[in-house]
């Protein structure tokens, strides 16, 4: 009810807000514009309306995030978003009619029609973000916690590969089924864009008109590996009337350009290459944060807001730049189809441009300016994009080669991947995913029975072996010996023991005996220091003396020179613990080293 309730008021305070601005500034400014049209009036309010979306959607997530609901997190993102995304188109719909009643003469059913055909339109573009999300939903997660960062890389590079592949297949189904469209018949265009197809060596393309009013681009959605395509290529049929039949045949060329450059494959190493760069943003982040904490402040109250606020600020334009970096890509992307679509394909460049300049409606002087740099734009400035075709011309360039090694490398991996390679890949993923739940379900199962301590549940236990020694996460977690010495059982730790367990065995950053030394439980500790290999112990002895000079009471010490482990210790570093030992002048610490012969016995303090 509370989350209702904050969705609600706080959605009607936006669009009141937003409303009031529309009335009494927007519109104003509008109706004083008498060469106003309807594409003019949509270019000047998309603006707004954008910042509307991205205001009431980072709203709604925020609610979504911050007030206590039942939902699943993708079901939050899913219900909460798209929730958000219907009620502003409606909102934006009520704004908008009155605009095309006086420009277009529109009547409401007309409107109502073209407003229900974009908004299968918007789902069906919207389509690959959720399905993916479903998708995503439906793979075994791995643990949450306590998992090793390379295993958490490889599994989340796994499923970006393997989910962004049956995204793209099941959204070209999802689209052909919401986009309205018919089937393009006409002769004179199917020979026009079938000896194109030809002249690049593909024909098995799908090829659709949008039958949406004023819906005046193209775009190519699918793939095509080996036996396998589902490239598809949708056009708006109000092209036909808006552009010159040169023109139309410069736009299916530039499509045609992405589909040949396997571009939307690309957006997939892109996508992994993201990953990676959000990951080293944060460690980054992170970082640069504990530097400026370190240097500004010693006074914990001051370092924790220095080590927030830098932290917040660095993460955000870490992230900024990592994102930009992505959109940069596809900006290139746009400037390798058009310089296909001239040098490859044989368009005139005038038409090209013509085609690039009636789709975007930019032929008032007013759009010719010169732009703010905006890094996150998918397509570049007009006139950037007949220039760098120019020097593409000039130089005998048809690409920018200026991909990572790491990209280009995985765009070579995915062209050579064959249909029975994928299907193979992904078989051993989900089998490997399967596995590797299966054996953590299996470890955490047996660490609650020896964090329980039943020493007849665990005497009856057949399967000791598979977990005895076993992380809680594989690569990354507890051991059950370090769970039975935590709990203090020494009972569970013999058996444990007995049944094969390995006391040198720990977490990586522990061990059981770390833990029974913290704990001060001399008993448990001199019996896994008796059953510890000497390997470990070369390997450790020096690091347990100098934690036993920080405790007073001397025990720590007694107990590790009593298993004799200064045997393990180089010359100088022996000294160098007798020197320690000696200078805190403690009882215990100076009679433990008399009595191993390693001080003389005037060093000892009289007795009283």
């Amino acid at each position: 009810m509370l989350t209702l309730f904050t969705t609600l008021s706080t959605s009607l305070i936006i669009y009141m807000a937003f409303a009031l601005w529309w009335f009494l500034v927007l519109e104003k400014n509008l109706m004083r514009d008498e060469q106003l049209d309807l594409n003019q009036f949509h270019r000047l309010a998309n603006k707004p309306f954008g910042v509307l979306y991205i205001i009431h959607f980072s709203a709604m997530l925020l609610i979504a995030h911050m007030v206590p609901h039942a939902m699943s997190a993708w079901l939050q993102f899913f219900v909460f978003g798209l929730g958000s995304i219907i009620t502003t188109y409606i909102f934006q719909t009520f704004l908008i009619y009155p605009w095309h009643k006086k420009l277009a003469g529109e009547t409401p059913e007309r409107f109502l029609k073209s407003v229900l055909a974009y908004v299968r339109l918007t789902a069906a573009l919207l389509a690959p973000f959720f399905i993916f999300q479903l998708l995503n939903a439906t793979l075994i997660d791995p643990p949450d916690v306590g998992i090793d960062a390379v295993e958490t890389l490889v599994l989340n590079l796994g499923r970006i590969v393997v989910l962004s592949l049956f995204t793209i297949v099941f959204s070209v189904m999802f689209m052909l089924r919401m986009i309205p469209n018919s089937k393009v018949d006409e002769k004179e265009y199917l020979d026009q864009i079938g000896n194109r197809l030809n002249q690049i060596g593909w024909t098995d393309v799908r090829l659709r008109w949008i039958d949406i009013p004023n819906f005046n681009n193209a775009f190519v959605v699918g793939f095509k590996w080996f036996g396998f395509s589902n490239q598809t290529m949708f056009i708006g049929r109000s092209l036909r009337d808006l552009l010159t039949r040169d023109e139309f045949d410069a736009v299916i060329c530039h499509e045609l350009g992405h589909m040949a450059n396997g571009h939307l494959l690309k957006r997939i190493t892109y996508a992994m290459a993201l990953l990676f760069g959000l990951i080293l943003s944060f460690v980054t982040s992170l970082l640069i944060s504990g530097i400026l904490t370190f240097v500004l402040s010693d006074d914990p109250a001051t370092s924790s807001f220095v080590f927030g606020l830098s932290l917040m600020v660095t993460l955000i334009l870490s992230y900024m730049l990592v994102v930009s970096w992505t959109f940069k890509n596809y900006r290139q992307q746009e400037h390798e189809a058009d310089a296909f679509a001239v040098m490859k394909l044989g368009i005139k460049l005038e038409d090209l441009e013509k085609s690039l300049r009636k789709v975007a409606n930019k032929f008032r002087e007013e759009a010719k300016r010169e732009k703010i740099w905006n890094p996150f734009n998918t397509h570049p400035e007009i006139e950037t994009r007949i220039e760098n075709v120019k020097n593409k011309i000039s130089l005998g360039v048809e690409y920018d080669w200026n991909q990572s090694v790491i990209s280009r490398l995985l765009e070579v991996t995915f062209r050579a991947a064959s249909p029975r390679a994928m299907a193979l890949g992904f078989s051993l993923f989900i089998l490997t995913g399967l596995l590797i739940h299966t054996n953590v379900m299996q470890n955490k199962n047996y660490l609650m029975m020896v964090e329980r301590g039943s020493l007849d549940e665990l005497q009856s236990y057949r399967w000791h072996h598979s977990h005895i020694n076993s992380r809680l996460y594989l690569i990354f977690g507890v051991t059950p010996i370090e769970v039975a010495t935590y709990k203090k059982n020494i009972d569970v730790v013999k058996l444990l023991v007995s049944k094969g367990a390995d006391v040198s065995k720990g977490s990586g950053f522990n061990s059981a005996i770390d833990i029974a030394y913290n704990q001060k439980n001399w008993e448990l500790l001199n019996y896994l220091l008796i059953r510890v290999n000497d390997q470990w112990l070369a390997a450790n002895s020096l690091r347990l003396f100098k934690l036993s000079l920080n405790d007073e009471t001397g025990i720590g010490l007694k107990v590790f020179l009593e298993h004799k482990l200064h045997k393990h210790l180089a010359k100088e570093e022996l000294n160098g613990i007798i020197e320690r030992a000696t200078i805190q002048n403690n009882p215990t610490m100076l009679s433990a080293l008399s009595t191993q012969g390693l001080v003389s016995p005037q060093r000892l303090p009289a007795s009283e």
